[in-house]
C-alpha cells in the first residue's frame, strides 16, 4: 500500500512540475508574441530539455513504457508542425512551442479529471484541437471591430466600388479598416489594399481600390511603405490592414482548456451526435 502511495505521489509531484515547466513556458511566449511577434529559441530549448529531463527521471522510476507514448507524441508534433510551417500557416515559435507541449506533457496531468470527460490519445492533439477551436473566435472579433468603426460613423469601402461582394465579405471577416496613421507595419499588420489605375496613363487614368488579403504568414509585406505613401498621396485616410495572429495566445488557451476541460471539439461533437 505504501509504495502505491508513494507512486501515486511521485507521479503527482512530476505532472506537476510538468505543468508549471509548460505553462510557464508558454504563457511567457505569448506575451513575448503579442508585444514582438518574435520569440527567442532559448525559452523553447530550456523548457523542452527541463520537460524532457522530468519525462525520462518519470520513466526510470515509473516505467519506460511512458517513453512509447512520448515518442509518438513528439514525432506527431514534428511532422505537423513542420507541414503548417511549410504552408505557411505556423511561424517558427508556434512550431518550436508545440514541439515543447509534446516533449513536456505527452500525456494530460494525472492531478486532475477534465471536466467535460473527452480527451484525444495524445495530449498534444486535444491541446491544438482547442487551439484551432479558440482562433476560430477571431473572425468574430475582427467583425465586430470593422461594425463598430461603421457605427461611430466611419466607412469601409469608400472607393471599393468595383470590388466584388466576396471579397468585401473576406475583408469583414479578416481585416481591418484602421486610421492610415495607426498602419503598424509588418510583423504586426500586412497592408490588405492596393491601387489599380486603369489606362497607360498612370497619372490621369482612373483609379480603383482593390482588396489584398493575405493567405500565409510569410506573404510579402516588404512593399507596404511604398503602397502606403502612395495611398497618402492620393488623400487616402482609412486603409484595410490584415492582422498577423499572436498565436501563441491560443495555444496557451488550448493547452489550459485541455488541462482542465478536455477536448472541445470532441465534446461538441458528441453533442451534435447526441441531439
Amino acid at each position: 500500500m505504501d509504495g502505491i502511495m508513494g507512486g501515486s505521489s511521485l507521479l503527482t509531484a512530476l505532472d506537476t512540475a510538468r505543468f508549471l515547466v509548460a505553462i510557464s513556458s508558454l504563457s511567457y511566449g505569448a506575451l513575448r508574441d503579442i508585444k514582438e511577434r518574435e520569440v527567442g529559441d532559448q525559452l523553447w530549448m530550456a523548457s523542452s530539455i527541463s520537460g524532457l529531463a522530468l519525462n525520462l527521471y518519470g520513466a526510470h522510476l515509473l516505467g519506460y513504457s511512458r517513453l512509447t507514448t512520448l515518442a509518438i507524441s513528439f514525432a506527431f508534433s514534428l511532422t505537423l508542425g513542420l507541414l503548417l510551417f511549410h504552408l505557411g500557416l505556423f511561424g517558427g515559435a508556434d512550431v518550436k512551442a508545440l514541439l515543447m507541449v509534446s516533449l513536456t506533457m505527452p500525456d494530460g496531468p494525472s492531478f486532475i479529471e477534465p471536466s467535460l470527460g473527452y480527451m484525444q490519445p495524445l495530449f498534444v492533439i486535444s491541446v491544438l484541437s482547442n487551439s484551432v477551436l479558440l482562433s476560430a473566435s477571431l473572425p468574430i472579433l475582427i467583425l465586430a471591430s470593422n461594425v463598430r468603426r461603421v457605427l461611430s460613423g466611419g466607412g469601409l469601402f469608400d472607393g471599393f466600388e468595383e470590388e466584388p461582394s466576396w471579397r468585401k465579405l473576406a475583408a469583414l471577416l479578416c481585416c481591418l479598416k484602421v486610421d492610415i496613421k495607426d498602419f503598424r507595419g509588418p510583423p504586426f499588420q500586412y497592408l490588405a489594399e492596393w491601387i489599380e489605375v486603369a489606362g497607360s496613363d498612370c497619372s490621369r487614368g482612373r483609379v480603383f481600390r482593390r482588396i489584398r488579403i493575405p493567405l500565409m504568414l510569410r506573404d510579402e509585406g516588404d512593399g507596404d511603405g511604398e503602397a502606403v505613401s502612395s495611398l497618402r498621396n492620393r488623400s487616402i485616410r482609412e486603409v484595410w490592414v490584415s492582422p498577423t495572429i499572436p498565436f501563441l495566445v491560443f495555444l496557451t488557451l488550448g493547452f489550459v482548456s485541455s488541462v482542465f476541460l478536455g477536448d472541445i471539439p470532441m465534446w461538441l461533437i458528441s453533442l451534435i451526435l447526441n441531439c
